[in-house]
């Protein structure tokens, strides 16, 4: 599970305030999880929310993000 809620929140309200467009952000590696790093992505509320029933917590960022891009807006 992702660590990092409020830095997603933070990511998803400023990118929703710079393109005037409603945005969420989901957190898709941890560095806390033992990664190097903690990637996020950003998308149509509704796309992560698709993305979000889809997961299971084992995918990696790749996995994720290919599915995010099969997802229609």
């Amino acid at each position: 599970y992702p660590a990092d809620i409020l830095t997603a929140g933070i990511i998803a309200g400023m990118f929703s305030h710079f393109i005037q467009r409603d945005l969420d952000c989901i957190q898709s590696q941890c560095a806390l999880k033992g990664f190097s790093s903690s990637h996020f992505l950003l998308s149509d509320p509704k796309r992560i929310e698709e993305l979000c029933a889809w997961r299971t917590g084992q995918e990696t960022h790749q996995e994720i993000l290919n599915h995010l891009l099969t997802l229609q807006s």
